[in-house]
């Protein structure tokens, strides 16, 4: 979609760039409210450019890259052509532009995979300047998980915090419910990242975020509570040993899942 200032254009084309690192294979062009990003097996010639150029000026759409000269901004016309400067700054510098432009739009990776989150917080002052009071940008999905985070420790703050302050007046218990409060936070805090980890690189194995959200969200909440139960039930012995077995498990894991994924990745989904 045609977004300003550009963002979803501009990651298209830096993914472009990773397969065709000169440009010379790729073409873009824009309607009122869409960008479309042409990428060939090989160089554009002359003859192709020229039949782009042509459905560009039947159609009104405005050219905002290729290889060859082209007039930028010429059939829909904005107050500067903001697209094909984008454009023209993120070929001549790639490194410094993603670095100084108010949205991420380096290419996505495996390890890195989010399309659509485009929120740099170090650049939010910038492009509120820039937008003015147009909250739109504001409501793209790497700008809504960080208003709910802050939203979140808000509220835990409101209903989980400042009941103990305002009820907790023996001091004794004062002090065994901070203990407990940064026992189960450090618990909770350690879930999440383990957690965080595994939905990341399942993304890959299972091929969408949804699955691999499902099954390791569904996984470790069941192994969990199975977990609990076999604690309730049998007397626990050694717990330091358990403990130190869990954590060593735990980092074998992490270094061994690569491997795991690429073993396993070609599998039918059902199977994997």
């Amino acid at each position: 979609w045609l977004l300003f200032p550009p963002r979803e254009s501009l990651r298209l084309f830096s993914l472009a760039l990773e397969i065709d690192d000169g440009a010379k294979k790729t073409a873009m062009f824009r309607s009122w409210t869409t960008v479309t990003l042409v990428l060939s097996k090989k160089d554009l010639d002359k003859a192709t450019i020229q039949e782009i150029k042509d459905f560009a000026k039947n159609n009104k759409f405005d050219i905002i890259y290729m290889p060859f000269d082209f007039t930028p901004n010429k059939n829909l016309k904005f107050k500067e052509p903001y697209y094909y400067n984008a454009v023209s700054n993120l070929l001549k510098n790639k490194n410094k532009f993603y670095k100084n432009y108010v949205f991420d739009v380096e290419s996505v990776t495996d390890d890195k995979p989010f399309y659509f989150n485009f929120f740099k917080i170090s650049k939010f002052n910038e492009l509120r300047k820039i937008i003015g009071q147009k909250w739109n940008p504001l409501f793209d999905s790497g700008f809504l998980l960080f208003f709910m985070l802050i939203q979140a420790v808000i509220l835990a703050l409101i209903f989980i915090l400042l009941p103990i302050k305002i009820f907790n007046k023996n001091k004794i218990h004062k002090k065994i419910r901070k203990n407990l409060l940064v026992y189960f936070f450090a618990i909770g805090i350690s879930y999440l990242f383990i957690e965080i980890v595994l939905i990341q690189k399942f993304i890959l194995f299972l091929g969408h975020i949804i699955f691999s959200s499902s099954v390791i969200i569904f996984s470790m909440l069941l192994f969990s509570s199975l977990g609990a139960l076999y604690s309730q039930r049998f007397r626990v012995k050694k717990l330091k040993n358990i403990i130190s077995i869990i954590f060593i498990s735990i980092i074998f894991y992490l270094f061994l899942i690569n491997f795991f994924i690429d073993f396993f990745i070609s599998l039918n989904l059902i199977l994997k």
